[in-house]
């Protein structure tokens, strides 16, 4: 939106519903959208949790019931949404609850830095040790302009395995007959160049302690 500032690239916002804000701004006297971004070092006053209730973001999910739900895609801001930094989310649903935590961040897109509110949901499966999917899975969102190397540091940390044990497999095709099509991610290359789709299943495969590779 013109005259709204989103930040450099990596600059993270926490979205939060539009209805609750203004009746939080209102109620506060904060001042509400003024021009421009509000800073994170800008003070949040308190109010009593009983006179507006907790924080309730389900209203911009597209399905609440499930793990790291995409938001809906007829979204407004200013209408259904505001942002806010997330140190200024931090303090609000320490005071109110509610929730979930809808964050995103400003992806370095062809035609310029835009607030990707809409990254990629993928899902991923670790390797066994003779290189077939488990079937636990970990939902992550994650940017179409992070790379694969990215990705791979960010899983390896989350799974406590240093990155250099690890590669990470493109599962789109995981049928019997279509397993020549799979290809390990180029960590060099975005997600959307790597040719991820919304949604798919990716493959973390783990060396074994004598360094050979289970796929």
């Amino acid at each position: 939106r013109e005259g709204y500032t989103y930040g450099a690239t990596g600059t993270s916002w926490c979205l939060i519903y539009s209805p609750w804000y203004e009746k939080w701004c209102n109620y506060t006297n904060f001042p509400l959208r003024g021009q421009g971004a509000k800073d994170e070092g800008d003070a949040v006053p308190s109010l009593a949790q009983d006179s507006i209730g907790p924080i309730d973001n389900s209203q911009l999910l597209a399905d609440p019931m499930i793990e790291k739900a995409h938001l809906k895609r007829n979204l407004r801001i200013f209408k259904d949404f505001d942002l806010i930094p997330p140190k200024a989310w931090a303090v609000l649903s320490f005071w109110y609850e509610g929730g979930p935590i809808i964050e995103r961040s400003v992806a370095n897109m062809e035609s310029g830095n835009i607030l990707e509110l809409w990254p990629y949901r993928l899902k991923v499966r670790l390797c066994d040790a003779k290189g077939r999917p488990r079937p636990s899975e970990m939902v992550v969102m994650f940017s179409q302009q992070s790379t694969g190397q990215q990705l791979v540091n960010f899983l390896c940390k989350s799974f406590e395995v240093e990155p250099e044990r690890a590669r990470l497999w493109n599962y789109f095709y995981f049928r019997e007959n279509e397993w020549q099509k799979q290809a390990t991610l180029d960590p060099t290359q975005t997600l959307k160049q790597n040719g991820l789709v919304d949604g798919q299943i990716l493959l973390l495969e783990i060396s074994l302690l004598d360094g050979s590779w289970p796929r």
